[in-house]
């Protein structure tokens, strides 16, 4: 009997605890200038409630002309709210994960578009690579591409700051940040571009090989350069040019006056033999091997001041290489004048060939 009464009791004790509103309701009363109470409103406090606008979890009501819509509102929220609860128990551990990750989201992102996400950039097959292995790996790669020795040397040298910085990070973890700090440490506007159209090489690479996702570079706005126009060097420049190489290196006659009078980029001329300079049909042959688009072959024509200059310069056997030392080309164009910013910009010779040569 004894067990019999105490399940009663606890029958009776659950029932008056259902009973109980979980929620306050309080009359809210809307007066007149005198004071009279001329309408009354009920209202229920439902506590601190996520919107899921972003805004946190902040006090909530619920408004309603009669106290019996009140509590037959606040009695339905309760049933719910336990029917949740009693569904929350017979869910397994990873389904309870789940729903807390779609809670976190608030319902602002489909919780499968996350998981695409996560697919996405999530690491390759190895990504555990360090942006150093992964700079190791892609020049190894490119050294045996058959490129030429002097991009090679700008590829280490430009994207070998970039492993240097940061050669112990994940390369999978690389981000937008991180590129964006580097550019910025870069000396100038030119520079940072030259810079981010590096970067993306080792990136591709990368994923071609699938050791990460995406490529952070890909993101990063190109930045503004104020275009100053085609500088080129004018006649009198020339000519004070040709006089400094005479008195301090004459061997260096034929680098400038090829490049100021044919028009070749210093990159073709370093790579030229005597050769394929013709003085009897008076043309220079520029192979796919010495060009910049490395499968077109031309012959530029050699113009009466150029093959005065080539005449009084060539060697005996019109064999070897055309001469050109970087230091020298340095000294020469400082004593005329002509190593000041702006002066001398890339294939300057070259643009002063096509518009005042």
């Amino acid at each position: 009997m004894k067990t019999k009464k105490r399940s009663t009791n606890r029958r009776q004790s659950e029932s008056r605890n259902q009973a109980k509103p979980l929620f306050k309701i309080h009359p809210i009363h809307r007066t007149n200038d005198r004071g009279e109470i001329v309408k009354t409103y009920w209202r229920i406090d439902l506590g601190l409630v996520d919107r899921g606008d972003g805004k946190g979890r902040r006090r909530t009501y619920r408004t309603f002309s009669s106290e019996t819509e009140a509590e037959r509102e606040a009695e339905r929220i309760a049933k719910q709210q336990t029917r949740i609860g009693e569904d929350a128990k017979r869910l397994t551990p990873e389904e309870l994960k789940d729903a807390a990750a779609r809670a976190v989201l608030g319902g602002k992102v489909a919780f499968l578009a996350c998981a695409q996400f996560y697919l996405q950039n999530a690491a390759g097959e190895d990504g555990e690579i360090t942006v150093a292995e992964l700079f190791n790996n892609w020049i190894e790669a490119k050294t045996g591409k058959n490129l030429r020795e002097r991009r090679l040397k700008n590829y280490r040298n430009s994207i070998a700051k970039f492993a240097d910085k940061f050669s112990a990070e994940k390369a999978q973890q690389v981000t937008i940040k991180h590129v964006d700090e580097f550019l910025d440490e870069r000396a100038s506007t030119v520079d940072r571009d030259n810079h981010r159209r590096a970067l993306p090489n080792m990136f591709n690479f990368g994923i071609n090989r699938r050791n990460i996702r995406f490529n952070p570079v890909a993101a990063v706005e190109r930045p503004v350069i104020d275009k100053h126009g085609v500088v080129v060097l004018s006649v009198d420049q020339a000519r004070v040019l040709l006089k400094s190489a005479a008195e301090i290196e004459p061997r260096m006659i034929p680098y400038f006056a090829i490049g100021c009078f044919a028009g070749l980029r210093p990159s073709e001329i370093t790579r030229l033999d005597w050769n394929r300079i013709d003085f009897e049909h008076r043309t220079i042959e520029v192979t796919g091997a010495f060009s910049k688009l490395r499968q077109l072959r031309r012959n530029v024509r050699i113009e009466d001041n150029l093959l005065a200059w080539l005449s009084a310069h060539k060697p005996a056997t019109n064999a070897g290489p055309i001469f050109h030392a970087r230091r020298d080309e340095g000294i020469i164009r400082n004593k005329a004048g002509l190593s000041r910013r702006g002066i001398w910009v890339q294939d300057v010779m070259r643009h002063s060939y096509a518009s005042v040569m």
